[in-house]
């Protein structure tokens, strides 16, 4: 309460490194306690390797990050704080260094868009539609 909004929180609704980029919105309750925002990039970096030369090609396709978001918002922001509340709804936006981009969220729905690189705009809002993640060469087309 008394607060502008949980986006703006570096950590919690935003976050940003030379991996990737983060923005998320919901029950800001929730995304401040998970730190949910710097949870994806360290997720990102610590638990999938991402930005290691050695990793393998499907990693650089998006995999690493689709798998970091999941993790965020279907497990950490789901699970149980404690006080018997059942976790937090809303949804992550995420671009890593590849282009590759991800919107994923634990709600019915969620305003998100993006534009391709030939000016195509898409905006999404509802979790049904949610089935694409778009990765530079995707943009090319």
């Amino acid at each position: 309460h008394h607060r502008v909004g949980d986006s703006p929180i570096i950590g919690a609704g935003t976050w940003a490194n030379s991996l990737c980029a983060v923005s998320c919105t919901g029950h800001g309750e929730w995304f401040i306690r998970c730190a949910a925002a710097h949870d994806v990039v360290a997720r990102l970096e610590y638990k999938h390797c991402y930005g290691n030369d050695q990793i393998s090609s499907s990693y650089r396709n998006g995999e690493a990050l689709i798998n970091a978001v999941d993790e965020v918002v279907f497990g950490t922001l789901m699970g149980d704080g404690g006080n018997g509340d059942s976790g937090g709804d809303g949804g992550v936006i995420a671009l890593d260094r590849e282009g590759n981009f991800v919107g994923e969220m634990n709600c019915p729905g969620m305003y998100h868009g993006w534009v391709y690189e030939d000016g195509e705009m898409v905006t999404k809002i509802f979790w049904d539609e949610q089935a694409e993640t778009l990765s530079k060469d995707a943009c090319i087309n």
